[in-house]
């Protein structure tokens, strides 16, 4: 990794711990309800991610990403939420030359979530999701429309959050220069685990990593298996409710030329519902 995003995490790290003073238990609230992807509050996670080691010449990629999460009270006990996946600026290196990149923006992916009344701990939420050719160059995007169902369960015992998001696509049109792309055919599962410290109100450990199959990769190629985990503060600034993770993920199973490691962080603007 460079050094410029060695002293970058420095400083996160540091920040970080200026954090940790004067928590109180509305601040523990907002954030473990933003833990929960079926949660009832409007959260705007930015998030910064750095893989590794990809193609031959090790190079690595870096993606900035907005992930709004807004729910709408649909009566009943019924809520329906939107989560959306907007890559908003990709540095992916072009693995066949040592020293090239190429950037821009990438696929959009909302997904669209009918969510339950909860049952006691158990909350279950499922709806399609779809892929958007956005990409404003080729190698950052799919090149296809693209489509599919997504469930979640959740279970939330006292100060953890747990549970599971299941989702599939596949792709049904090709969008411009779509016609050479190989279609898509993509199943994601992320387990997630939240421990919320009682001691330490809004302080953290939690675990999400992505597996994913691609089945219409070659064989011993179509899947990735991450391992690994992070820590995570809810605080205030002003009135303003805000939650920040950081997270590193080892990929034990991945695609020939694939990256090794995942480094996440995140700063997430919460807006919880004034009670």
């Amino acid at each position: 990794m460079t050094v410029r995003f060695r002293k970058y995490y420095l400083g996160l790290a540091t920040g970080f711990c200026l954090l940790m003073a004067a928590p109180h238990q509305a601040v523990a609230d907002a954030g473990k309800d933003a833990q929960n992807p079926l949660g009832n509050l409007i959260s705007v996670p930015v998030e910064l991610d750095i893989k590794t080691n990809i193609g031959p010449f090790d190079r690595d990629q870096y993606q900035l990403t907005f992930k709004p999460v807004v729910p709408f009270d649909l009566g009943g006990g019924w809520t329906f939420i939107t989560r959306t996946i907007i890559p908003t600026f990709i540095e992916k290196p072009i693995v066949t030359t040592p020293n090239s990149d190429d950037s821009g923006l990438g696929d959009i992916n909302p997904s669209l979530f009918f969510v339950a009344p909860p049952m006691g701990k158990w909350t279950i939420g499922a709806g399609p999701q779809f892929i958007l050719p956005t990409a404003s160059k080729s190698s950052l995007g799919s090149e296809k429309w693209t489509a599919g169902p997504a469930v979640v369960v959740v279970y939330t015992p006292e100060n953890i959050v747990t549970g599971a998001l299941f989702g599939q696509v596949w792709s049904f049109a090709d969008a411009s220069g779509g016609s050479s792309r190989v279609d898509t055919d993509l199943m994601t599962i992320q387990p997630f685990f939240n421990y919320n410290f009682k001691d330490h109100p809004g302080l953290f450990v939690f675990t999400n990593p992505v597996i994913s199959a691609n089945w219409n990769a070659s064989s011993g190629n179509k899947w990735t298996v991450p391992l690994g985990g992070g820590v995570g503060k809810t605080f205030m600034i002003g009135s303003q409710h805000m939650q920040f993770k950081a997270a590193a993920f080892y990929n034990v199973v991945r695609p020939s030329g694939g990256p090794d490691w995942q480094i996440q962080t995140s700063l997430n603007f919460l807006f919880p519902e004034k009670k």
